[in-house]
């Protein structure tokens, strides 16, 4: 690789290489393909998870969640329907967005995204709608098995999916327009 180099920077040749490759139909064609397996796999798993959670087809917004955890996390770890309503259950249908705000709230510097957890509790607490609250406290539970430094990070990138709102790498992501539009 330090071949490619100058120092820390790919030489101009390299580069301009690398870059016609990757813009190249062979490679464009092998990454839609990627993704579209990736898509089918989120939808798979998008659909069984709401037909154990009782509900219809899955929308957009729960797609993208899926699309998102099988890319950034290889999907739910063995986490169910059934373990989430449990925690809701167990935590009182009006509490558990309050215990996962609290979890994030706690977050120190030694957590990736802890800037990022602060600002989403203030987002997030109390602002729950009863249609998000599935997907909120799954990605909690999700976020419990991930490396341990990187938990806040994937609760902040999940939770931001799941609610339609967020802060995410810095940024304030409103995605609930483009889920609200027809799927």
């Amino acid at each position: 690789m330090h071949g490619w180099q100058t120092g820390q920077r790919l030489r101009p040749a390299v580069k301009a290489e690398l870059k016609a490759f990757a813009h190249s139909d062979a490679f464009v064609s092998q990454q839609i393909a990627s993704a579209d397996r990736v898509a089918e796999q989120a939808w798979s798993s998008a659909s069984l998870w709401n037909t154990e959670a009782g509900e219809g087809q899955p929308t957009l917004q729960e797609f993208c969640w899926f699309f998102d955890l099988r890319t950034q996390n290889g999907g739910l770890k063995g986490i169910s329907p059934v373990d989430v309503q449990e925690f809701i259950a167990a935590a009182g249908l009006d509490r558990g967005d309050d215990l996962v705000c609290d979890w994030l709230e706690a977050r120190t510097e030694a957590d990736r995204g802890f800037r990022d957890s602060t600002k989403n509790v203030q987002l997030w607490r109390n602002a729950m709608p009863d249609a998000h609250l599935m997907l909120f406290v799954a990605r909690y539970l999700r976020s419990q098995k991930a490396s341990l430094p990187w938990r806040a990070d994937v609760l902040n990138r999940k939770g931001t999916i799941a609610l339609g709102l967020g802060w995410v790498h810095g940024e304030k992501h409103e995605l609930q327009v483009i889920f609200d539009s027809t799927f």
